[in-house]
């Protein structure tokens, strides 16, 4: 159970870091195309 969990917080850490850099990402290229 705890390593479940160890996993599940790694995974959740990492997921919510790739959202924000997909965030920064498009914005970017919006800024860039208009």
């Amino acid at each position: 159970m705890r390593s479940a969990r160890f996993l599940y917080r790694h995974i959740y850490h990492v997921d919510v870091r790739n959202v924000s850099l997909w965030i920064c990402r498009t914005y970017i290229f919006l800024s860039s195309t208009l």
